[in-house]
């Protein structure tokens, strides 16, 4: 992908260049054939994209192969729901939606809930792959509030002296507004964030095998439970 003159990746042969329209055009596409709404689709995609542009390659599109070979993306998917809530909180239940569409809605509804009381903590449950922090946070502070978001996950940090992971990487972000624009701090609890792997792998995931034969290469992600997020949001 290109903007203006500055490629964000080096040029190699076989490398393809995109618009941000025929990216969008591509992942939307791709997304629609694995089975999103039109409207699910722009949300994802645009974060793709947002990602790409901030210079995040590993969160751009590649990141449609991780969501098509998710097994939780061909089980039944709901619409996001408030499952509780009081006027300033919100648990939001994700309906195995990609995060990128749960906590998105999540996002809605805790600036929804800041501008009537000043203040509001959603939780989101129940979906997985939800991006970068940065990219909510954005938004809550473009509507005026300072926010913090956290995320929860699998475990896949090996704690010192320990023999296996025990740890998840544990995102946590916060923003506010200032004269020059959103100021956004994002950061992980791992020297590595985890989508870097999960790209390369992506990658190398189908080998050819024989007469043109295609064999899919086990998949090492180590398996658990759905990612949990919490956006706070108070009035600066």
């Amino acid at each position: 992908m290109a903007r203006g003159s500055n490629h964000l990746d080096p040029d190699r042969p076989g490398a393809v260049r995109l618009a941000v329209a025929e990216a969008r055009a591509l992942g939307e596409a791709a997304l629609t054939r694995i089975g999103y709404g039109d409207d699910d689709a722009r949300i994802v995609v645009d974060q793709l994209i947002d990602n790409s542009l901030c210079g995040y390659r590993f969160a751009g599109l590649p990141r449609i192969l991780a969501i098509a070979r998710e097994a939780r993306t061909q089980n039944d998917r709901v619409p996001v729901a408030i499952v509780r809530e009081t006027p300033t909180t919100a648990l939001v239940d994700g309906g195995n939606n990609v995060g990128y569409v749960a906590v998105y809605r999540g996002a809605e509804i805790a600036i929804r809930k800041a501008k009537e009381s000043g203040v509001a903590a959603v939780g989101v449950y129940n979906s997985y792959f939800s991006g970068r922090n940065a990219y909510y946070l954005e938004r809550i502070v473009e509507a005026g509030f300072v926010g913090l978001h956290t995320a929860s996950g699998a475990p896949h940090i090996v704690p010192p002296g320990a023999t296996r992971p025990a740890l998840g990487t544990n995102p946590i972000a916060f923003g506010f507004p200032s004269a020059d624009g959103p100021v956004i701090f994002d950061i992980g609890t791992a020297s590595l964030m985890w989508g870097g792997p999960a790209r390369r792998r992506d990658r190398r995931g189908i080998a050819r095998r024989g007469r043109g034969r295609r064999r899919r290469q086990p998949d090492t992600r180590r398996q658990g439970g759905g990612e949990r997020r919490c956006l706070g949001l108070w009035r600066p």
